[in-house]
């Protein structure tokens, strides 16, 4: 039997079971190595009160939502980027008022402008590390706080660990879920020299744009499909 062509997971501690399921069903071995690690940030009491009186709060990730959920009043409404970060919602008893499409910005904020052009105060909490697209994109159409509230920084063991797997030819291909492990991954892969023998797999178009800016094509995790040869 043709041998399982191995996966690399690189999300934080505790968020790839989903990730080892969706590559183990379609055929690969998946191997595990976080390369990023959490540092919660205190909310200021000035943030909390723009988040009691938000109409709305956009999540573009789950990290942040065990952070912030406890602040919201009941009217706050919720709109989150996927599935998985609508469970991590859900977990804490309450309601999702708007699920993206897509696990995309793009498709996230077109079509929540679609449905709701007029949304009012949006609070937008993210890493160090995000972009202005959020705030740009809406406002126009809504009064949007932003605010770092984590830092997402490097997992030191997580890119020891890598490089070594890198070495020793022990994976095949990657998963990456953000620009920022992407960087994080091809700085490993570059000083290994393996970068151009991998499969790449995106969560999205914002991270295959990043990727193809490297020069290196990827496939989005929604085109995952079976392996060839595999049963």
């Amino acid at each position: 039997m043709m041998k399982k062509p191995t996966i690399l997971l690189t999300r934080q501690k505790g968020l790839n079971e989903a990730d080892a399921l969706r590559f183990t069903q379609a055929g690969y071995e998946v191997s595990i190595c976080p390369l990023l690690t959490l540092r919660f940030l205190p909310i200021p009491k000035d943030v909390q009160k723009s988040l009691i009186q938000a109409d709305w709060v956009l999540f573009t990730s789950q990290t942040p939502v065990p952070q912030i959920v406890p602040f919201l009043s009941e009217q706050t409404k919720i709109a989150v980027i996927g599935e998985k970060t609508a469970k991590a919602v859900c977990k804490l008893n309450r309601a999702v008022d708007f699920i993206s499409p897509q696990e995309t910005k793009r498709a996230f904020l077109a079509t929540f402008k679609e449905a709701y052009p007029q949304a009012g105060r949006v609070f937008y909490p993210k890493s160090q590390l995000a972009d202005d697209y959020i705030e740009t994109q809406l406002q126009t159409t809504a009064e949007v706080t932003s605010q770092v509230t984590y830092l997402n920084l490097p997992a030191k063991d997580g890119l020891k660990r890598c490089s070594k797997l890198l070495q020793e030819k022990a994976i095949d291909g990657v998963y990456l879920t953000s620009p920022s492990a992407a960087k994080r991954f091809l700085a490993v892969a570059e000083e290994t020299g393996t970068t151009s023998q991998l499969l790449y797999f995106a969560i999205g178009a914002t991270t295959q744009a990043y990727l193809a800016k490297r020069g290196i094509a990827s496939r989005l995790i929604s085109e995952l499909e079976r392996v060839d040869g595999n049963c």
